[in-house]
């Protein structure tokens, strides 16, 4: 009986080891050629995402109350423009409050520096003492300071009283109202956000293989999914390193978008048979 499942046992073993694969020879299927994977990836079409060039969002930088918007979403805007009033009442007294403070410690300085001067008359006549002119010099140093104290706040009211008006900082269109119409808002709190959208960027992910063959100002073409049109750019960063993990590397491409043909969050591909040039 023993040797009956000793034999058992062992052919048992000799029938797992003649599914197992030759020392040195693994399986073929399932292997991955890293060039032929490199390869395919190269020939799939190459999706981009349109963004703005620009984009930000403004907060405030008082504590206030909205008052109005000056324009409204999807609206163009430019530079320098009005875009959100604050209530600036009490940031307006704090203002001239200020410009009194220093009207006044500048008042104090003059009649402290005339003092001294006579003060300093006398003391070489021989009518004043010492400490009396250290008394008139101490004056105007403390009235100095006086000044340069009152002159700083004067400063921070006017950056206060200049913060309830919420201004562009660059030409483009108002994305989105952050805030309504007469809200209490906190310094800090998101009032707008704006785009510049004059100019596209299309951002895309290129294999890393085509990486030698782009140059920063280099001629690109992008075809829009939405309007089927191709617009010619120029390459306008490239990334320092690829993705690990996809093996691709960022690019973005800039397109002039003056007429506002284009909008930001649309998709395109690029159009690889066309010939690159270097822009001059």
């Amino acid at each position: 009986m023993k040797k009956r499942g000793v034999f058992f046992v062992f052919g048992a073993f000799l029938s797992l080891a003649a599914t197992l694969p030759v020392f040195g020879q693994g399986p073929k299927t399932g292997v991955v050629d890293i060039a032929t994977w490199e390869r395919e990836l190269a020939s799939m079409p190459v999706k981009a995402v349109l963004f703005p060039i620009r984009q930000a969002v403004l907060s405030a930088e008082v504590d206030s109350q909205v008052l109005s918007y000056s324009f409204k979403e999807g609206e163009k805007i430019e530079k320098g423009n009005l875009l959100v009033t604050l209530n600036a009442s009490s940031y307006e007294q704090r203002l001239e409050k200020a410009k009194s403070a220093v009207v006044e410690a500048e008042a104090g300085l003059t009649h402290a520096q005339k003092a001294l001067e006579r003060n300093k008359d006398m003391y070489d006549k021989g009518i004043l003492g010492l400490q009396e002119l250290e008394r008139s010099e101490l004056e105007v140093e403390v009235n100095q300071s006086k000044v340069a104290f009152n002159k700083a706040n004067l400063k921070m009211a006017e950056i206060d009283y200049a913060g309830c008006k919420v201004m562009a900082p660059f030409s483009g269109r108002i994305v989105r109202k952050l805030v309504q119409d007469f809200e209490f808002v906190r310094y800090g709190t998101q009032l707008v956000s704006v785009i510049d959208d004059r100019r596209i960027l299309a951002v895309m992910h290129l294999p890393s293989a085509d990486k030698q063959s782009l140059k920063i100002g280099q001629e690109a073409k992008i075809k829009i999914d939405e309007t089927g049109n191709v617009h010619l750019g120029k390459v306008y960063e490239i990334s320092a390193e690829a993705d690990p993990a996809s093996r691709t590397f960022e690019v973005k491409v800039v397109l002039d978008n003056a007429d506002g043909e284009l909008s930001s969050g649309w998709s395109g591909q690029l159009v690889k048979d066309s010939p690159a040039k270097k822009a001059e």
